[in-house]
């Protein structure tokens, strides 16, 4: 599978995938089936940012968008999520 993308491993050996914001290696904690659908607990080992100055994205309600950035940058201000989320 990831031999169409370039990647990195982790320092666990887990692939790190060329050109993403952040990344997160888990040690899988426990899984449950909720509907169709598997909610995976994970252990955080490492994480990491890859590139700054970027928006996240989030799915919610069905669709991808990304997060509106942070207008303040001192963190003095709450932030406002979209009304979409």
């Amino acid at each position: 599978v990831f031999d169409r993308h370039p990647w990195r491993g982790a320092p666990s050996g887990s692939p790190v995938l060329a050109g993403v914001a952040a990344w997160i290696d888990c040690d899988i904690a426990d899984v449950w089936t909720l509907g169709d659908h598997y909610f995976v607990l994970g252990r955080v080992r490492e994480l990491g940012v890859e590139k700054t100055g970027v928006s996240p994205l989030v799915f919610s309600r069905g669709r991808l968008a990304p997060l509106p950035p942070r207008r303040d940058h001192d963190d003095s201000a709450d932030y406002t999520w979209p009304d979409w989320l």
